[in-house]
Order: structure tokens, then C-alpha cells, then sequence
């Protein structure tokens, strides 16, 4: 798989993530310390690659695998 397909995936998975939880883009902002809302969509839309804090905290936050936000695989959790 190609390295911008990888980043479109997630960020597809990011934006769903994040909808499910009632996150606005001003909240990821405001969680991931940007800004700007523009760059959390450039996230969702794959035009913007996440830094891998930003995966860490998230994970953290949502009580979700790194790997699964990540597309890596698609176990949410190690249950």
C-alpha cells in the first residue's frame, strides 16, 4: 500500500473516530495543540500526515489501539 493511501485511510478512520465521540474539528484542534481547524481537515482528507504523539494521545484518550488508528489493523482494542 502506498505511504498516501496509508494517510488517507487513517485519516478516514481519524474523522470517524472522532465523529462517533462528538469531536469537532475545533476539539481535535484544541486536544492535538494545532491552531487551526484547516489542518485537521487536511488530516482527515489525507493531505496532512499526523504525527505519532498525536497517535499516542489519541489512543490514549479514546481507549483505542495506536495500530488501529493507524490502519495498521483493525483491532480497536487488545480485548
Amino acid at each position: 500500500m502506498s505511504e498516501q493511501k496509508k494517510v488517507t485511510m487513517y485519516g478516514e478512520r481519524l474523522k470517524r473516530e472522532a465523529k462517533k465521540r462528538g469531536w469537532k474539528n475545533r476539539d481535535m484542534c484544541d486536544f492535538l495543540g494545532y491552531q487551526n481547524e484547516k489542518t485537521i481537515s487536511k488530516i482527515y482528507s489525507g493531505r496532512q500526515k499526523l504525527p505519532d504523539r498525536c497517535f499516542k494521545a489519541l489512543s490514549q484518550k479514546w481507549g483505542l489501539r495506536e495500530e488501529y488508528l493507524k490502519c495498521i489493523d483493525d483491532f480497536e482494542t487488545d480485548d
